[in-house]
């Protein structure tokens, strides 16, 4: 009989112990399912966050664009020296080239850069009208002339008279630059618009030349320029209006002396101011 109950007492524990064992398996098959639907969730949305991320920085980059530009510009021009009128443009041109560098690499509050920019060259012409002499516009000289006779002709056009023009060329200039992208948090073409302001300091070399009346005169001067102006850009086009100006001591080279344009005898040097507004194309690559 013991051995009967013993037996009966072994079989129930085996058994138990046998659903213990089945009920551990399927608990833990379980928790392994949901581990991996988790992971794989996890997965999920870490590849969705790194599309997102790409997706930002494609939408800034096309926002700010790269650093880079080129401008192209038509110019409203004058110079003056306080002793004669001051000359105004026929027609100016301008071209320089630089890089603009912006910071932080995400923009503050999501549209707001700061930085700076070098430009690495800046070439501007500028042709000046011919100033009026009581004979309209234009200049013909009259003056006797010995025909070989013994007679004089009293008028005589001069064919060479060229003008007045200037011509500058500006390198590493640099100053400070703020941009901001209002729309950027937008859905839509308008969060690549963006504008920015900025002053420069642009170190120049100019040459101001004056054809008149059968005499060449010519000087040149370092002359300091500084630069105001704003830019409104679209992707890689922009559109932007500047005001340029600055001043330096002109020294003449021995061609003539430059005295009716303020210029002594003897060389001395004479105070030439320049004005200019700008307006420009810009293009970033």
């Amino acid at each position: 009989m013991k051995r009967i109950l013993l037996t009966a007492v072994v079989a129930m524990a085996a058994m138990a112990a046998g659903a213990q064992e089945y009920a551990d398996s399927t608990l833990t098959e379980t928790d392994l399912l949901k581990r991996e639907l988790a992971q794989r969730e996890a997965e999920l949305a870490q590849r969705d966050a790194d599309l997102a991320e790409i997706e930002r920085r494609n939408i800034d980059k096309a926002i700010w664009s790269p650093g880079r530009f080129t401008k192209l510009g038509f110019n409203f021009a004058s110079t003056g020296d306080g002793f004669k009128a001051v000359d105004k443009s026929q027609y100016s041109f301008t071209m320089s080239k630089g890089a603009s560098y912006m910071f932080p690499s995400r923009p503050v509050a999501g549209m707001l850069k700061f930085g700076f920019d070098m430009t690495w060259f800046d070439f501007t012409f500028t042709k000046y009208k011919t100033p009026s002499y009581g004979v309209g516009e234009g200049w013909t000289s009259e003056i006797e002339h010995d025909n070989g006779n013994g007679y004089y002709d009293e008028e005589e056009d001069l064919d060479l008279d060229l003008g007045r023009m200037s011509l500058s060329l500006g390198a590493l200039g640099i100053g400070p630059r703020v941009s901001i992208a209002p729309f950027s948090g937008m859905n839509n073409a308008l969060r690549y618009l963006r504008g920015s302001i900025y002053f420069h300091y642009q170190p120049t070399v100019t040459a101001y030349a004056v054809s008149e009346d059968g005499n060449a005169e010519f000087a040149f001067a370092y002359v300091g320029m500084w630069r105001f102006g704003g830019c409104l850009q679209y992707r890689r086009i922009g559109l932007g209006v500047e005001g340029y100006w600055g001043k330096g001591k002109f020294s003449p080279i021995g061609l003539a002396s430059f005295y009716d344009d303020g210029f002594d005898d003897d060389g001395e040097k004479i105070e030439r101011k320049f004005a200019a507004t700008r307006l420009y194309l810009s293009f970033s690559f």
